[in-house]
């Protein structure tokens, strides 16, 4: 509760001291991270509590070096330490043997978009699970729907806030976090 907390509260001031980053993404970020911290907030006992970031597994897959370094900076500020790769089809060789706790790839990629790359992930035990958040420039309700269909938790759209994507980040691996424990011991409350 409290890391969530934490960076949600980070959005709520980079936003109000820059109303020019409000935009249809920051406000669905704001509104699911709300609802997420009220879930979080009304249950006595949570998984939550013993999730170690700096032990989480995250890959990030963009074409685009300088995305690449604002998502890794992005991440530093919830402890996690990503491995990123420029090339798609890289990163699919390195999802089918290791597993990773999150995914965040861009759409719009050389050779194999994101939405393939995501089909893929699903297909491989150890990652068809992972959440995935997607990133693009394009916004519109097809690509959301699309990101949707291939797999994907979470959708962002660039140019991005740091700390959106820290925020972005932080739910969908605690989301994860829960649910694994709850599958693996029923008698686990997590969430209830």
């Amino acid at each position: 509760v409290a890391q969530m907390a934490t960076v949600f509260e980070t959005l709520l001031k980079e936003l109000d001291d820059h109303p020019n980053k409000i935009n249809p993404s920051t406000l669905r970020t704001v509104a699911q991270s709300l609802d997420f911290l009220g879930e979080l907030l009304s249950h006595r006992e949570t998984a939550a509590s013993s999730v170690r970031f700096d032990a989480m597994k995250v890959l990030v897959v963009d074409d685009d070096i300088l995305t690449l370094q604002a998502v890794s900076h992005s991440l530093e500020k919830a402890a996690l330490k990503p491995d990123c790769f420029e090339d798609p089809r890289e990163a699919c060789r390195l999802l089918g043997s290791k597993t990773y706790d999150l995914v965040i790839i861009d759409v719009n990629m050389p050779g194999m978009d994101g939405f393939e790359l995501c089909k893929r992930l699903r297909t491989l035990p150890g990652n068809k699970h992972t959440p995935v958040i997607f990133l693009t420039r394009l916004s519109g309700f097809e690509n959301r729907l699309k990101s949707a269909m291939s797999g994907g938790n979470d959708f962002i759209a660039k140019p991005f806030t740091f700390v959106e994507l820290t925020v972005k980040a932080v739910t969908q691996l605690l989301r994860s976090h829960i649910a694994y424990h709850s599958a693996k011991d029923p008698g686990f409350k997590a969430m209830g």
